[in-house]
């Protein structure tokens, strides 16, 4: 990003003497590229303060899908944003990455989801629901 700075500093200093156009398109293109070295920069940082701690175990589409705004495919940056969508509303919880991001959700979703709970080896937090009454059976004629 320095060398970036160094040389927009120095066509603009160029230009401010008169320049060319060639040296105005570069400027320009330099300068586009600067942005995107920042947005990328802030994009990389935002998923590092999730915490994003990948799992493999998860697959590619969730443990990636943090960094769809990175992807530049169109096709995958739809099928990234989806899945981090459904991934923040709850619909992955299952995944190890839903319970690094959102332990707490995750956590009270255990209570009352024994697989959930098992995916998590977080068994001690299921809390069995009160067994249902027993019918019994009447005899004919009793009642």
């Amino acid at each position: 990003m320095e060398e970036v700075g160094q040389e927009i500093d120095q066509l603009q200093k160029d230009l401010a003497q008169g320049g060319n156009a060639s040296q105005r398109q570069k400027l320009e293109t330099l300068l586009n590229f600067a942005q995107e070295l920042r947005d990328f920069r802030e994009e990389l940082l935002r998923v590092a303060k999730l915490p994003y701690k990948p799992n493999l175990n998860d697959g590619v589409l969730i443990t990636a899908s943090p960094l769809w705004k990175l992807f530049r495919l169109p096709k995958w940056r739809k099928d990234l944003e989806d899945c981090w969508k459904k991934l923040a509303a709850g619909e992955y919880d299952w995944a190890h990455l839903a319970y690094s991001i959102w332990p707490d959700r995750v956590k009270d979703k255990c209570k009352k989801d024994k697989s959930l709970a098992i995916a998590h080896d977080l068994e001690d937090l299921y809390e069995e629901p009160p067994a249902a009454p027993k019918w019994v059976k009447r005899k004919k004629g009793s009642g």
